[in-house]
């Protein structure tokens, strides 16, 4: 029996042959075979196949075989031979990702290719990155009259009347000279 693509010549008995389906994970992608194909490493096929799966994404092509993205890398295509860095700003946690993500509120990376945020120190502050608009991927310092004590923070604090803040990247208020009077 000329058995078709997707399926193998096999004998049954006393030299009878029949044709059968290539199990999961295999294929076959002509005509006439006696075996079927073994999918490579991270390609799949189901029963009966003509060929195995992309890579999807996630993913990348390396030597026939589906590897998985590395952390503070992605790939949102199928069937790629490498995967992205992150840019700056943005991190992927996770091996296998499709996309990365922007360091939250407080966060900040200034280094491609990361697999995650780092929290700003008190005294700085970062609010979301804005892709594409903002090219500062670091920590801001709190400005003069200011302050912000805790790290992993988003914005800084006004010093409350009678203290006062005169120096960027300050932690905390200082009172007051006496006689002094704080700008509002």
């Amino acid at each position: 029996l000329p058995c078709t693509p997707g399926t193998f010549g096999e004998e049954v008995t006393d030299g009878v042959r029949k044709c059968s389906l290539c199990d999961a994970n295999t294929f076959t992608n002509v005509s006439k075979q006696l075996k079927c194909t073994k999918c490579a490493t991270g390609r799949t096929a189901d029963a009966g196949s003509v060929s195995c799966s992309l890579c999807p994404a996630g993913q990348h092509v390396k030597y026939g075989s589906c590897v998985e993205c590395t952390k503070g890398r992605y790939q949102p295509s199928m069937e790629e031979n490498s995967c992205i860095e992150c840019e700056k700003g943005k991190i992927s946690k996770n091996t296998g990702a499709t996309t990365c993500s922007v360091c939250n509120n407080g966060f900040h990376q200034n280094i491609s290719s990361q697999s995650s945020c780092l929290k700003c120190k008190a005294g700085r502050f970062k609010k979301e990155q804005l892709m594409g608009t903002d090219d500062n991927y670091d920590c801001e310092w709190c400005n003069a009259g200011l302050y912000q004590g805790d790290d992993g923070q988003a914005s800084c604090l006004p010093c409350i009347p009678g203290k006062q803040s005169n120096q960027v990247g300050q932690e905390i208020c200082k009172d007051c000279i006496a006689g002094q009077k704080r700008d509002s």
